[in-house]
């Protein structure tokens, strides 16, 4: 286990935690750390500053810092139809923008202050104003079609299934021209990018593209508009 083989970095989570976040308590059950209690925080956007507390449950993964955590609101605060995923853990990001974030400094402060505390922060602020402070990607593939779209700057599908079939097949050259129409090499347009997410989890990827595949497929039986060269593009390796 990842605190018995590394008991220095435990201790500095631990430690670090209990400075900032001194009502969230470490317990060790079947194996597996969590961090309980409750939650003071606050935050700000564009100068509205929000203080609230939560009550949190936040499970550390037998690989941890490998993989992220998964953080659950535990009073029933947040209703299950905000942004929550289907075991009820909180769906803070998509999930490659979490592993890209949290992969940055791999520590539990990371998590809360820099993920946690955000969608926490959002959820209050409806709450308290009755209007979202800033957007948030839409649930499902939907979501992850806006993140790839916002993270490579682009607004085609076609292009996205190029780009990410690049990262998917392995098949990057920096002197071959820019799928995205741009007329200029890769190195020189999309391919910072793309070196970014062939760091990431490659599975994580993958599963991206099967639920964007599958997104696609569904409304092109609905006809809601998704052209042949979309479904041609996303579908072209099966």
């Amino acid at each position: 286990m990842w605190y018995v083989q590394d008991s220095k970095f435990f201790e500095k989570e631990k430690k670090s935690t209990q400075t900032m976040y001194p009502k969230l308590k470490y317990y060790i059950e079947n194996g597996l750390v969590n961090l309980r209690g409750e939650l003071d925080f606050s935050a700000s956007f564009e100068n509205q500053e929000i203080y609230d507390t939560y009550f949190i449950l936040i499970i550390f993964p037998k690989d941890y810092p490998a993989t992220v955590p998964l953080a659950f609101e535990i009073s029933d605060k947040i209703p299950d139809d905000y942004h929550k995923n289907p075991d009820k853990s909180l769906c803070i990001a998509p999930p490659l923008e979490l592993i890209r974030k949290f992969s940055s400094n791999p520590c539990i402060l990371n998590y809360i202050n820099n993920l946690l505390i955000p969608y926490l922060y959002r959820y209050s602020f409806i709450q308290k104003f009755g209007k979202a402070p800033f957007e948030e990607y839409s649930h499902g593939a939907l979501g992850l079609i806006e993140y790839y779209y916002e993270f490579l700057g682009i607004d085609s599908l076609p292009t996205l299934g190029k780009l990410l079939l690049i990262v998917l097949e392995k098949t990057y050259r920096g002197h071959l021209m820019c799928p995205c129409g741009s007329n200029n090499r890769l190195r020189d347009c999309h391919g910072p990018k793309l070196k970014i997410l062939s760091e990431l989890p490659i599975q994580q990827l993958k599963f991206d593209f099967i639920n964007i595949s599958k997104y696609l497929e569904e409304n092109i039986k609905k006809n809601k508009g998704v052209n042949d060269e979309s479904k041609r593009i996303i579908y072209s390796k099966g």
